[in-house]
């Protein structure tokens, strides 16, 4: 039996990903202390994170041993607590606003720049706003290349844990030039708990409580107006937040064909 067949097997958990929400809302990562001598393996010589260092200009790669772990001052390590390593990172405001220099914050296009026929004089980069949106895109890839790294490695280890819980999903994350995307596991107990729960629309308002607060902290506030949560009979759930046609994290329908088993996740948009 594969340790990892999480869609077919109860298996030991052996990583954890949790929102911390106080007066510094933090994404809590914890590992399995039997998993930290893979973690420990993963040095800076090796290809994944030599790549990442190379083609975006990063700096050191520390390890838990450090305080930090990863890639910039992104996740703080917080040591063991009761067998669990704790990475935390604070989540922020990633974006500031900036004076628009293309209307030199008047809100309005150029005389030069408009048309005839063309009745909107509102400045096409701001849109009359006077300002514009300007993100701290180093913060951002820090924090996303980590997470990759740290589910590809958590993902291919095969180390039984000695955790009396169980790893109810799993995580799975992409990022290039070409987009990111995220991906992963439902566990079997995880739908049955889906499907058997008597308070779905109680939990389906406390997911979408947590995706609000965690979106509105890292995106400007005029995006912030499409979310949804749906947790279906079936076991399935569909996760949805604002952007360009419909961004979404959901279980396919294909996947739900077998009732006694877990089932992958699909995405749409994520980047």
């Amino acid at each position: 039996m594969s340790y990892r067949n999480i869609r077919r097997h109860d298996i030991p958990r052996w990583y954890g990903l949790s929102y911390q929400d106080n007066d510094e809302p933090k994404l809590i990562l914890s590992i399995h202390q039997d998993l930290i001598p893979q973690l420990e393996e993963i040095n800076e010589n090796a290809p994944l994170i030599k790549y990442y260092q190379d083609h975006y200009k990063l700096g050191v790669w520390q390890r838990s041993a450090t305080k930090h772990f990863g890639f910039g001052n992104t996740f703080v390590n917080n040591e063991l607590q009761d067998g669990w390593l704790q990475l935390a990172t604070t989540l922020r405001q990633s974006w500031q606003k900036i004076n628009c220099t293309a209307c030199n914050s008047k809100g309005e296009r150029s005389w030069q720049k408009l048309r005839v026929c063309d009745d909107d004089q509102f400045c096409s980069t701001c849109r009359g706003l006077r300002f514009i949106y300007q993100y701290d895109d180093i913060w951002l890839s820090e924090l996303l290349i980590n997470l990759h790294i740290l589910f590809s490695i958590l993902s291919t280890n095969d180390t039984a844990t000695i955790s009396n819980k169980e790893q109810l999903l799993t995580i799975d994350t992409c990022f290039h030039d070409g987009g990111k995307d995220v991906g992963g596991e439902i566990s079997k107990k995880m739908r049955h708990w889906i499907m058997q729960s008597a308070t779905r629309d109680l939990q389906a308002r406390q997911i979408l409580l947590a995706m609000t607060q965690v979106y509105t902290l890292i995106t400007p506030p005029s995006f912030c107006d499409d979310f949804a949560v749906e947790l279906d009979p079936s076991g399935g759930f569909s996760l949805r937040c604002p952007g360009q046609n419909c961004c979404s994290i959901y279980a396919s329908a294909q996947a739900l064909t077998n009732n006694n088993d877990g089932y992958k996740l699909g995405s749409h948009n994520i980047d």
